[in-house]
């Protein structure tokens, strides 16, 4: 296994599914025999409020999960873009929900955007709750650490019974997240 080190923040508001793909992510990660960190944050407020979370994902000793600036941001909504943009390393990417915010920005050339529509191609699927399920599989298929199938391995872990009962959804969605971001490699 060739040294590795990411770190990514997922940012969005309560009940957009943040903590759930962390959680996904961090553990098809570990099953792929990688160190990781996961720290959860949630805001003051019980649903609608900000809620993140940092997963660091690395070959070699992870000394905090704590993250100033990552390489990757995953914004769900306008909030969460403007928290974090800022705090993006120079050329870092942002995977950006260009659905909520269509009008996004970015200042500096060297920061990659993947803008894409996660709400609109969710509800395509025929939930828009799959938004987060999409961005995932943008994610996955962006940095290449872990595959499709190792998060499909872990969604029983992560959403219990939800996952037997709506597979191919959930299947669909990651396969279309992964699609987008495909378009802009």
């Amino acid at each position: 296994m060739e040294n590795l080190y990411t770190d990514i923040i997922f940012s969005g508001s309560g009940g957009q599914g943040v903590m759930l793909i962390g959680n996904a992510l961090s553990l098809a990660a570990l099953d792929r025999g990688y160190l990781v960190t996961y720290m959860p944050s949630y805001g003051v407020e019980m649903r609608g409020g900000a809620a993140n979370c940092t997963v660091v994902i690395s070959t070699e000793e992870i000394g905090s999960p704590v993250i100033g600036f990552p390489e990757i941001l995953v914004a769900f909504n306008r909030d969460s873009f403007e928290r974090f943009i800022s705090r993006v390393k120079p050329g870092g990417t942002v995977i950006v929900n260009s659905t909520l915010v269509p009008d996004y920005r970015v200042e500096r050339k060297e920061t990659r955007v993947l803008p894409v529509a996660l709400n609109a191609l969710a509800q395509e699927i025929g939930d828009e709750r799959l938004m987060n399920i999409v961005g995932l599989g943008a994610l996955v298929e962006w940095i290449s650490v872990v595959e499709a199938g190792d998060i499909e391995r872990v969604f029983p872990r992560v959403l219990g019974k939800n996952f037997e009962k709506y597979r191919d959804l959930y299947l669909k969605a990651l396969s279309v997240g992964a699609e987008e971001a495909r378009k802009m490699k």
